[in-house]
């Protein structure tokens, strides 16, 4: 993977063009560009719906979108809008792959019953992340649907919103507390599941969380 320093990810920006300067008046994006945001707003809506999946208690259905790779699918999906950048997920996204040829190999009830000791083991009263997690699929929502219906100042304010709540409710504990993850379980599964987490705040926040908690090291090592 490249060595570059994980930063937020260019959106396309609404264009000022015809508006006279400090006139008041409010922009209109142009439709393109405009359609363009709504993606990549609804494209991390999907990011943090799977940081929700991933550190949720296990369920029959969960084990089943592992074993069949729409998980996988859903992942990559996810972060198509980040071009040759999302090769950061690679290593998450190797062992989803490896969780699915292992499949041929394991029923679903081993695979459940793997992931279900393993997270009532690391989380017995639960991961304290979800609600945060499930807040920021909210808002993000609402800014993808704001652009889609044209309430640009809306979408906007929902932006900036997200950008205060992940600096106060995430990012000062949450990547100290993935690290600590990646080192307390040998359950691949939940070492990637923190990775992918800390490499969407990374992208999200610019601030390179990867780096500073895991280094160089790889989670591949089985």
């Amino acid at each position: 993977m490249g060595s570059h320093q994980p930063r937020r990810r260019q959106e396309p920006v609404p264009s000022t063009e015809g508006a006279a300067p400090d006139s008041g008046e409010r922009f209109t994006p142009d439709r393109g560009v405009t359609a363009q945001i709504q993606e990549v707003a609804a494209a991390r809506t999907a990011g943090w719906r799977l940081c929700v999946e991933l550190f949720s208690p296990p369920t029959p259905d969960f084990a089943d979108r592992l074993r069949s790779g729409d998980l996988l699918a859903d992942l990559r999906a996810a972060v198509a809008w980040l071009g040759p950048e999302a090769e950061r997920f690679l290593p998450v996204e190797m062992v989803l792959d490896t969780i699915v040829r292992r499949s041929r190999r394991r029923t679903h009830g081993e695979d459940l019953d793997q992931f279900t000791d393993a997270y009532r083991t690391l989380w017995p009263e639960g991961v304290v992340w979800l609600p945060r997690f499930e807040w920021m699929v909210e808002v993000c929502d609402e800014e993808a649907d704001a652009w889609r219906r044209g309430d640009h100042e809306a979408a906007k304010v929902l932006r900036v919103g997200q950008q205060e709540y992940l600096e106060k409710e995430l990012v000062p504990d949450f990547p100290t507390w993935a690290g600590g993850v990646d080192v307390s379980t040998t359950v691949m599964l939940y070492r990637i599941a923190a990775r992918f987490v800390v490499t969407h705040l990374s992208f999200e926040t610019g601030r390179d969380f990867e780096r500073a908690i895991f280094g160089s090291s790889s989670p591949l090592g089985w």
